[in-house]
């Protein structure tokens, strides 16, 4: 366990742009333009002179029948091939020829992006015009090779021909101008690999493999495929114009929604680019069949159908565009498909409480065994009754939302129950198997269908039975490795707080973007299963084989957006063995940045967030803590350390912070840095409330507590919805619509009376008190993990005071209070309080012996010598009567309206205006 010394940075950003430069942008793979060229000879065969010209300038020549050359570009690329015909003669006869693997290179055929064919000869070559014309060559939208490395340029006649200037010209990302401008970045030395670089590398092929499966609607793989040979590129992807997210570059082309549960994440951390994510959702709510409210398996041309897991896929999709862009209106737009789809596969949940799968809908990502009461397929639909139940709570559906979140709940518990194998501590593929499948167990950690986290860290430990040297096999396909499910396993052990364990498992599948592979390393992925034993049928460029890219985003750099765009946010880096590690993700808000450094035991942590925005750093370890360079005596990260920006960027967790353990009830005397707190005038059960407009409802956030001793029950509320014993602040959200009864949401338990740690500061300029209670974890619907509940209260100090607290802002884990009162005046600096009445005989109040009664005296005798010698000589010189009598009259009558001014100045600086609506802040 990391121990020492922890230091952490807060910045505010909120600049928009592009990610900085920095050693990273070397491993950016994206072309510099849209046109890319060939780097490098691969091979030659026959009479071909001056062939470096192709990579160069000049002219290569190719002599003879059957001559060819091999172009290598370096890395995938798609689109529309290019070159001159330099000259030819009459016969002149050239074909082209592509594949993403060297293995595959023929002067004969392609590797197989169409169809899968047992000969491997589906696609062929693309053979050119005859007669061959000179001038420009360039293939059209129909001929583009969606992804390849290699070309092969083959002369099929004795005649010379030349060419010169090859290139493509790259279809995919046809939304953006600069292929490289990414928002997101990622950096970091692997001190345990052999290549340093690694994770860093493997982050931007992720990401560049997105780019090159973001393709035009209109391009999309032909179904059927053309006769006898070939390949056709021009078909619609679906009803909608613009960018679709795709599964392969070179094939399939065509949307699948269980690979955006990968493909998605990696856009938003690279590229905050969620619109071909959302244009192809919108694709698969097209589908729906009005009759049953199922979607397709896929969308157009395959329009396959027949899978409850990819329908859940297209549910939970839905969850991520909102919660990435918080574009309501698109929830809106599908909400009518996305309830009647969540209905369908509810309408299979049996008497065992979860889902039956029919053998109809069995179909997954390519594994056996989908039907019945399949794991994998229950934890999605988990999954998309958490996430529906959050959606239905931000369009006003305040029934629906409930109902969702209580099926989900019960549906956690029977999946515990029938499938959890307490012997090999793994749920099992189905109740009627002992299989213990990789995609199941890895998902259920991923989505919180686990719960505690024993059974969280028993399945990342079995989960390493199915490793080889190359990676998993999975025991739901036999002989195969699955990058896919890889993804889901990789962020499964970051969980369980094996970092170590999940960057072994990046070292082994996860250093390729294939489609799959075998045991033996070869690419006969599902060979036996779908694929006809054709290995050059396997794409090399797959969005779902990107899961490292987001993982190192959420894991090692610990960025989670926890509400929409990242107005929460929190900050957990799992170390992972790893030295350092920087980086940072864009959403329409701004910019999130993590940098963290270990260095002789000492974490040092800098944590940049847009304007605006609040959220929480937790951090591995234990020991003393800084926050922008003040140390934070005491605070033992092992507790993990909170911390807290309201709107204006201030820490609420800020100088001279100390933890303690209390296990008595806290009685509000607080000691901290020699002096005393006394907030006994607080006491007393206080009710704050906000409203959020949910059209055609209301949310009513009622905040109840007391300081200084335990919440009453509260009469005519059902014992369910009461705050539990022992409480000191609770938060209920009560859904209101006209005509209707009021429904209680949910019931947050802020701040305990024992049993917890609070966490108080006291500063010397301004003076405050500011205390930190903790609640129970509280397991939210629309969470995939418990989050840990706190109540802030800072109360300023003001002897005068007699105001109401202010409700400052709730991330779903942290409630800030603000309170002036005269209880955040250490007791033995506070000056006295008011008081109701005159005592003129208080002798306190007579005491003039010191100098500073002395000084009062003085200056009262003055005036009184001023006024009556003023007054005496107004007389006796101009015989004055009345107001006439005082010494400069006209300045004195002046003096009144002067003072008034001068204090409504100072007042309206000092203290801003507040509201008289006591506590309540409009939202």
């Amino acid at each position: 366990m990391l121990t020492s010394f922890i230091a952490v940075v807060l910045i505010a950003a909120d600049a928009f742009g592009l990610a900085p430069h920095g050693p990273w942008d070397q491993f950016n793979f994206a072309p510099e333009s849209r046109i890319s060229r060939p780097t490098q000879i691969h091979s030659i065969q026959g009479n071909v002179q001056n062939a470096d010209a192709l990579i160069s300038s000049g002219t290569a020549n190719f002599n003879g029948n059957s001559s060819f050359v091999t172009l290598d570009f370096g890395l995938e690329v798609g689109g529309r091939v290019f070159f001159d015909v330099v000259h030819s003669t009459g016969d002149a006869r050239l074909s082209l020829s592509f594949t993403e693997s060297a293995e595959f290179i023929s002067p004969l055929n392609s590797d197989d992006s169409c169809h899968s064919v047992f000969t491997m000869d589906g696609d062929g070559v693309q053979s050119l015009p005859v007669p061959l014309s000179t001038g420009k060559f360039m293939q059209t939208i129909s001929q583009q090779r969606g992804g390849f490395r290699f070309m092969t340029i083959v002369s099929h006649s004795d005649g010379q021909i030349g060419i010169a200037g090859v290139g493509v010209e790259n279809t995919f990302m046809p939304h953006w101008d600069d292929l490289r401008a990414y928002t997101g970045y990622f950096f970091t030395k692997d001190p345990n690999f052999h290549d340093p670089d690694f994770l860093t590398k493997l982050w931007y092929a992720g990401a560049y493999t997105v780019q090159t499966n973001t393709i035009d609607a209109n391009q999309a793989r032909q179904q059927p495929c053309p006769s006898p040979k070939g390949w056709d590129n021009n078909a619609s992807g679906g009803p909608v114009e613009g960018p679709i997210l795709v599964d392969g570059a070179k094939r399939d082309r065509n949307i699948w929604p269980g690979d955006m549960g990968i493909s998605s994440h990696t856009e938003l951390v690279a590229l905050n680019d969620i619109l071909p994510s959302k244009n192809a959702l919108l694709v698969m709510f097209s589908t729906q069949d009005p009759a049953t409210g199922s979607l397709q398996y896929s969308g157009p041309p395959i329009n396959a159908k027949g899978s409850d897991t990819y329908i859940a896929w297209s549910l939970i999709g839905t969850h991520n565009v909102w919660l990435y862009t918080g574009d309501i209106d698109f929830v809106h737009d599908v909400w009518s498909n996305f309830t009647k789809a969540l209905a369908f596969l509810e309408s299979q949940v049996d008497e065992t409480g979860l889902m039956d799968v029919p053998q109809a809908f069995s179909n997954d990502w390519g594994r056996d065994g989908g039907q019945g009461h399949n794991i994998a397929a229950n934890v999605l639909l988990y999954r998309s009754l958490v996430t529906g139940s959050e959606l239905a709570r931000q369009i006003g559906d305040a029934h629906l939302s409930k109902a969702y979140a209580a099926n989900a709940t019960t549906l956690k518990r029977d999946i515990n129950d029938l499938l959890w194998d307490s012997t090999a501590e793994m749920f099992r593929d189905n109740d009627s198997s002992d299989l213990l499948p990789q995609d199941g167990n890895a998902m259920a950690v991923l989505f919180n269908v686990t719960q505690n986290q024993e059974q969280v860290k028993a399945i990342s430990k079995g989960l390493t039975q199915f490793w080889t040297d190359i990676g998993p096999l999975s025991p739901e396909l036999n002989d195969t490795i699955i990058p896919f499910v890889g993804g889901f396993e990789v962020q499964a052990h970051f969980i369980a707080g094996e970092g170590e364990r999940a960057l072994d498992l990046l070292h082994q599948v996860q250093s390729t973007l294939l489609e799959g592979f075998t045991a033996n390393g070869s690419l006969g992925y599902r060979a036996a299963a779908g694929y006809d034993f054709d290995h050059s049928y396997t794409s090399h460029s797959h969005g779902w084989a990107t899961g490292p890219t987001p993982a190192m985003t959420f894991h090692i750099l610990g960025i989670g957006i926890t509400s929409p765009q990242g107005k929460t946010w929190s900050i957990s880096p799992v170390l992972s063995g790893l030295q350092s590690a920087e980086g940072g993700l864009e959403t329409g808000l701004g910019w999130f940045g993590v940098k963290w450094e270990v260095s002789d035991s000492m974490l040092s942590v800098a944590v940049s967030t847009p304007l605006g925005t609040s959220g929480t750093v937790r951090l591995p370890g234990e020991g003393p803590v800084t926050v922008d360079g003040i140390v934070q005596t005491g605070i033992n990260v092992d507790f993990a350390l909170f911390l807290s920006l309201d709107a204006q960027r201030q820490l609420f967790l800020a100088n001279g912070w100390t933890l303690a353990e209390e296990q008595a009830a806290f009685d509000c005397h607080v000691s901290t840095e020699g002096a005393n707190f006394d907030l006994t005038g607080l006491s007393g059960e206080h009710t704050l409330n906000r409203t959020r407009n949910t059209p055609p409802t209301k949310m009513v956030d009622s905040l109840r507590f007391n300081l200084c001793s335990d919440l009453k029950p509260q009469e005519d509320v059902a014992e369910g919805d009461q705050c539990p014993k022992g409480a000191r602040a609770c938060l209920t959200s009560v859904n209101q619509k006209s005509q209707e009864s009021d429904r209680i949401i949910s019931v947050i338990t802020l701040a305990m009376a024992s049993s917890t740690r609070s966490v108080t500061a006291g500063l010397s300029d301004p003076k405050f008190i500011s205390i930190l209670f903790a609640g129970p974890e509280y397991s939210s619907p629309s969470e995939s993990t418990p989050t840990k509940q706190f109540l802030n209260v800072t109360v300023h100090c003001d002897p005068n005071s007699k105001s109401d607290p202010i409700f400052l802002s709730y991330d779903d884990s942290l409630l800030a209070l603000e309170w002036r009162a005269p209880g955040g005046c250490p007791s033995e600096q506070s000056p006295e309080p008011p008081k109701d009445h005159d005592d003129k005989d208080d002798p306190k109040e007579e005491n003039v012996g010191s100098g500073l009664g002395w000084f009062f005296l003085v200056i009262l005798l003055a005036f009184v010598a001023y006024f009556g010698l003023g007054a005496y000589y107004n007389y006796s010189t101009y015989g004055a009567r009345g107001k006439d009598l005082i010494p400069h009259r006209d300045f004195w009558q002046e003096v009144p309206y002067m003072l008034k001014d001068v204090i409504s100045h100072l007042c309206s600086s000092v203290h801003p205006r507040r509201s008289s609506r006591g506590g309540y802040v409009a939202v």
